[in-house]
């Protein structure tokens, strides 16, 4: 993905974070912890997701180490009134049974269906899990991911080996 990138003329400054951001004119320098500063048109940060749960903090709902509230299986909070769902969620992973936050769209609305019919007709209905799949397209590169990560399998202590396929695709570009 990263020569994809280059390929097209954009400038990757990975692991170099950003120190601030300063008005120059039309343009905006990027000032780096490198010390290195880099003027641009636009940035494009890459930072992660973190979930909005201040309201549940407050309310006093469980919430997870990495701030999402804790579900059970049919997507009630640690309040049985209250149902959660999406990114701000962390449920079991299928893959690990520990609890485990996939902030994606496809997940999101699996758990909407199952959480409305089961405010709707009770808890009849559990939401077993997602194990994170994705697709991108990357001008001419599309780059896909299934399971758990690198990063995610490391803090599991889990024992992993990566595979790097070269296929045809059928992704559209949006870029």
């Amino acid at each position: 993905v990263q020569a994809e990138i280059r390929r097209k003329g954009v400038l990757l400054y990975l692991k170099d974070g950003v120190k601030a951001f300063e008005r120059r004119g039309k343009d905006l320098a990027v000032c780096l912890q490198s010390g290195k500063e880099v003027l641009c048109d636009a940035v494009i940060l890459s930072i992660g997701v973190r979930p909005d749960t201040k309201l549940a903090k407050d309310c006093n709902l469980e919430l997870a180490p990495n701030g999402a509230i804790k579900v059970n299986e049919y997507l009630e909070t640690s309040h049985k009134c209250i149902y959660a769902i999406g990114d701000a969620i962390s449920f079991k992973s299928p893959l690990l049974g520990t609890d485990v936050s996939i902030p994606l769209a496809g997940p999101a609305n699996k758990q909407a269906r199952i959480c409305a019919d089961n405010i709707i007709y009770g808890n009849k209905k559990a939401y077993c899990g997602a194990i994170g799949t994705s697709v991108a397209k990357i001008f001419d590169y599309t780059a896909a991911a299934t399971g758990l990560g690198e990063k995610a399998l490391d803090r599991a202590g889990v024992p992993y080996k990566q595979v790097v396929t070269h296929a045809m695709h059928h992704a559209v570009s949006m870029i």
